[in-house]
């Protein structure tokens, strides 16, 4: 699990901003929000500009460098902070059983890193200088890789990855656990920030009927007086969801407002949720009352996925959440 985050010179945090998820201390209510000493369920209460969006960007960043970037931002603009030179620095901590594994990166563009660390119970494995292609690495089966990228911008921990067959050893095995971990993360937002859902609408609305799950949609949108009778309609070959509107049965996604988009988002997400590693969800309740917000905390926390939630309400800071 995530263990501890630090961003500094990203968008709005000029000053390191670090998020400690291992500092539990006498933790004595709501258990399931805590695994094996880590916080696995976070709440983060914050007002309009205070960050929270830029929270869940900071903490996607990675993704960026190591994964093939799937869930692409619409803008990643304005990457660093205005009143600091442009090079950003991020850090990510994890631990997987009792093994520690931290991976920073300093960067001067979005996509254009400088310098990349990683280390395995405070020992340094892999270092590479993005200017000079100065490179240390300690796996065993490395040792051939061409580690010379001019020319290229690609993380060399994620080039590594591709291109070489470590051997089998206790480094390459949480090197791996890491690389899993890191994409099976996903960042959304009650806005579709980070997930274009009308292009992928078709998508999620198959994975919503092949599992069984459209009385759910149906049910969960009624707990908070959206009501559609949905059902599904076989064109061409292919299902999509319709509904019933003033007689006449109509695409459901083609009348759909961009509050009930948000709905249907966040019921995909936690059908998603024994999939993912860590997902981060900005302003989930946007939409959803009290009772229906509680109940989706509480069903994320009794799931094994590690997940942080960003809130504007007051009344879901309570210890029997």
């Amino acid at each position: 699990m995530l263990v501890e985050f630090r961003v500094k010179n990203f968008r709005n945090f000029q000053e390191e901003l670090v998020l400690n998820l291992n500092h539990v201390e006498s933790y004595d209510f709501s258990y399931d929000a805590i695994k094996d000493q880590i916080i696995k369920t976070c709440l983060i209460y914050g007002k309009n500009g205070s960050g929270k969006s830029n929270l869940g960007l900071a903490l996607q960043d990675l993704t960026h460098h190591l994964t093939d970037d799937k869930y692409k931002v619409k803008s990643y603009n304005n990457h660093f902070n205005f009143q600091t030179n442009n090079v950003s620095t991020f850090l990510y901590q994890f631990k997987f059983g009792t093994s520690s594994l931290i991976y920073k990166y300093t960067k001067e563009l979005p996509k254009r890193l400088l310098k990349e660390e990683l280390y395995i119970n405070d020992t340094k494995v892999i270092f590479y200088d993005h200017l000079t292609h100065e490179c240390f690495v300690t796996l065993e089966g490395a040792e051939r890789l061409n580690k010379d990228l001019k020319g290229k911008q690609i993380s060399f921990v994620k080039y590594l990855c591709r291109n070489t067959i470590l051997s089998e050893t206790i480094n390459s095995y949480l090197l791996k656990k890491f690389i899993n971990f890191v994409e099976k993360m996903k960042i959304v937002s009650s806005f579709s920030l980070s997930c274009n859902f009308e292009e992928e609408s078709h998508e999620i609305e198959k994975k919503i009927i092949d599992s069984g799950k459209l009385k759910g949609l149906e049910r969960f949108m009624k707990n908070v007086g959206v009501e559609y009778s949905l059902f599904e309609r076989e064109i061409d070959g292919e299902s999509f969801i319709y509904c019933d509107l003033d007689g006449k049965s109509v695409n459901f996604f083609r009348i759909a407002s961009s509050g009930t988009y948000s709905l249907v988002l966040l019921y995909y997400q936690l059908m998603e949720l024994p999939n993912l590693s860590l997902i981060f969800i900005d302003q989930f309740d946007t939409f959803l009352e009290n009772k229906l917000a509680e109940l989706v905390i509480k069903k994320i926390s009794k799931s094994n996925t590690q997940a942080i939630l960003t809130t504007h309400n007051t009344s879901l800071i309570d210890n029997n959440i």
